[in-house]
């Protein structure tokens, strides 16, 4: 995590989202970009909403920076892919890496 001064926002190495979302196994969390998040399953893409806050505070503390706003949060990589393993819940996600799905298959 830094802080680009220039632009007044903080980066985050990854989008984890452990202990943020929940799924069932098998189930992909996809990032696109500093906004997109989606779940992919069985090829449907789902776009779901995921608070950049609160993958920020599982870093932080809560009051470490209260002034940011969800805009202020941007990723250092333009994507990644996760994989939920186990059971239903929000624990136990794998990260797959920085690739992409096809651009085709994303919808927008």
């Amino acid at each position: 995590m830094k802080f680009l001064p220039l632009t007044r926002q903080l980066e985050l190495e990854q989008s984890s989202p452990e202990s943020i979302v929940s799924a069932t196994a098998g189930t992909f969390f996809y990032r696109k970009g500093n906004d997109l998040f989606f779940f992919v399953n069985s090829g449907v893409f789902t776009r779901i909403e995921v608070s950049k806050k609160a993958m920020l505070i599982k870093l932080k503390p809560v009051n470490a920076y209260t002034s940011l706003t969800e805009e202020n949060i941007v990723f250092a990589t333009p994507n990644e892919i996760w994989q939920k393993t186990g059971v239903y819940g929000s624990s136990g996600w794998k990260f797959i890496g920085y690739g992409a799905f096809e651009a085709s298959d994303v919808p927008i």
